[in-house]
C-alpha cells in the first residue's frame, strides 16, 4: 500500500499477514521537538526517523517498528540525573509527572558496596555524584555463577546487585536506581528493577506484564506451572516503555509533563502538544478515516529534546489488482469524507 504524508513528520507504513486474503497495516508517526526554555519547538531539520530497525538512543534503543498496536503511552527518559544546584549528594528522588494522575518516583544513590563479614553485609558509605546514568546497568539485576555455570537476572541482566552468595557481593556494588518505596536492605533482596530507558525485550517484566494465564481446563487445581496455560497475549508485549512507565490514563493536549533533576539547570518542563492526526485509506473505490493515537513519548535530557510516535492501525483486505493507498492528514478527522480526499483513479488496473 502507497503512503502520502501530508504531515510535517517522520512517517512510514507497516503491514503484515493475518489472514489469506487479510493485512494488518499501519501508519508510524514521529514528531521531533526541541525544548526552548520551557517550550517545544518543531525540528524539522533533524527528526527521528521511523524504520524498520532498532532506533539507537543513548543508554537504550527503540524496537523496530511493527504493525501492531500497544497499550497506553509508553514514557521513555533518557540521558542523566543531576544533583540540584550543582552540589554533589549521596541521594536524589527524581519525580516524574503527567498530567493530573500519573506520578513515578526514582531513588537515585551514589555507588555504594557490601562491606562487612559474610554473616554482616552491609552497603558501604555512599559516594557523593553530580550526575548519574539514566541506565538498566545502574539498576538492579546482572549476573553471577551458579551451580550450572553463569546466571543473569531475569528482570535485568545488564545491571548491578544480583548475587547468589555473601562471598560474591562482598566488595561488589549495589545498584544506584531504586524503588524509594522498597529499598534494598540486604544482599539477599531481589526487586524489579527500575528505570526509565526503553526496557528490553529480553527483560522478564515485559513478559509478565503481557500475558495473560489461565488453568489448564483439564485439571481441578494448579499444582504445578504445567497446569497453567497461556489465555492471552495483551498488546503490552509490544510496548518499550518499563511497565510501571506506561501511562494508562488518557491525556490531553496542554498536559504538563515534569521530571525534576533532569537537567543541571532544574527540572524538565513543557505542555503536551496537539498532535491530532488521522488517515484516510482508499481501497480502489472503498473509503475509510481512522484517528492516530498518540503511543510513546521519548524525552531525552541532556539533549533537551522530545519525540512522540503515534499510530493509525487498521485491518483491510486483499482483492487482486486493487489500487490501495493510505494518506495521513494533520488534526482530527472530518466527520463525513471531504471532496478533495477521494482520489480519482485514471483508466483501469489490468
Amino acid at each position: 500500500m502507497e503512503l502520502r504524508n501530508q504531515t510535517p513528520y517522520a512517517a512510514a507504513f507497516f503491514n503484515c499477514v493475518v489472514s489469506p486474503d487479510e493485512l494488518l497495516g499501519a501508519v508510524v508517526a514521529r514528531a521531533t521537538f526541541c525544548l526552548e526554555r520551557d517550550t517545544l519547538v518543531f525540528d524539522e531539520k533533524n527528526p527521528f526517523p521511523v524504520g524498520n530497525e532498532p532506533l539507537k538512543l543513548p543508554e537504550g534503543e527503540l524496537d523496530r517498528e511493527v504493525p501492531f498496536l500497544r497499550n497506553g503511552v509508553d514514557l521513555m527518559i533518557l540521558g542523566h540525573a543531576y544533583a540540584p544546584d550543582g552540589k554533589p549528594v549521596e541521594s536524589l528522588t527524581m519525580s516524574i509527572k503527567v498530567g493530573q494522575k500519573f506520578l513515578r518516583k526514582i531513588l537515585v544513590i551514589g555507588d555504594r558496596v557490601w562491606e562487612g563479614d559474610r554473616d554482616h553485609l552491609k552497603p558501604s558509605r555512599i559516594q557523593p555524584f553530580l550526575k548519574m546514568p539514566l541506565s538498566y546497568q545502574r539498576a538492579y539485576g546482572g549476573r553471577c555463577l551458579g551451580e550450572a555455570g553463569l546466571m543473569a537476572f531475569p528482570g535485568n541482566s545488564e545491571g548491578r546487585g544480583f548475587y547468589l552468595t555473601p562471598e560474591q557481593a562482598l566488595g561488589k556494588p549495589l545498584p544506584n536506581l531504586e524503588d524509594p518505596d522498597h529499598p534494598i536492605r540486604s544482599w539477599k533482596d531481589q526487586p524489579n528493577p527500575v528505570g526509565t530507558a526503553p526496557y528490553p525485550a529480553s527483560g522478564s517484566l515485559r513478559l509478565v506484564n503481557s500475558i495473560e494465564l489461565t488453568k489448564d481446563p483439564l485439571k481441578e487445581e494448579v499444582r504445578s506451572p504445567s497446569d497453567i496455560r497461556i489465555k492471552r497475549i495483551k498488546p503490552e508485549f509490544f510496548n518499550n516503555a518499563h511497565p510501571s512507565m506506561i501511562i494508562y490514563e488518557p491525556l490531553h493536549p496542554g498536559d504538563i509533563i515534569e521530571i525534576s533533576n533532569l537537567t543541571p539547570e532544574g527540572p524538565f518542563r513543557f505542555f503536551l502538544p496537539d498532535l491530532s492526526m488521522h488517515a484516510h485509506v482508499q481501497l480502489e473505490n472503498r473509503h475509510f478515516l481512522f484517528p492516530a493515537h498518540l503511543e510513546s513519548i521519548v524525552i531525552l535530557g541532556d539533549e533537551r529534546r522530545v519525540f512522540f510516535t503515534s499510530r493509525v492501525a487498521f485491518r483491510y483486505r486483499i482483492i487482486p489488482l486493487e489500487r490501495r493507498v493510505v494518506i495521513l492528514y494533520p488534526g482530527l478527522p472530518p466527520q463525513s469524507l471531504p471532496v478533495d480526499y477521494v482520489i480519482q483513479w485514471e483508466g483501469r488496473v489490468s
